[in-house]
């Protein structure tokens, strides 16, 4: 009784403390994610075709381009792959990280 007990608490604890879901140090900008919610953990945004301005989005532009649509000079648009996800779940693009370098 006292292992369960014990193991229950720690637990708890555990899951008491556990940090906001967010994009890590590790993550690069750019990256896709599937999610389990019905929002993208923060540092990312919906891969579900929304254009963007480029002005504050300037890195993930760099590597998109107009692809995905925009204007190329004031916009831009990341992937849709809603049709893609299965159901519960989100694809989601990584908008703060690493920038990947080509080497």
């Amino acid at each position: 009784m006292i292992k369960h007990l014990t193991l229950a608490a720690t637990t708890a604890a555990t899951l008491s403390t556990t940090a906001p879901a967010q994009a890590g140090d590790g993550d690069f900008i750019g990256e896709i994610l599937m999610f389990g919610g019905t929002f993208c953990p923060r540092g990312y945004i919906k891969a579900d075709g929304q254009i963007l301005p480029i002005a504050t989005n300037q890195a993930l532009f760099s590597l998109y381009g107009t692809n995905y649509g925009g204007d190329g000079r004031t916009t831009f648009g990341v992937p849709d792959l809603t049709r893609f996800a299965p159901e519960g779940i989100l694809y989601c693009v990584a908008d703060q990280g690493i920038y990947p370098s080509r080497s």
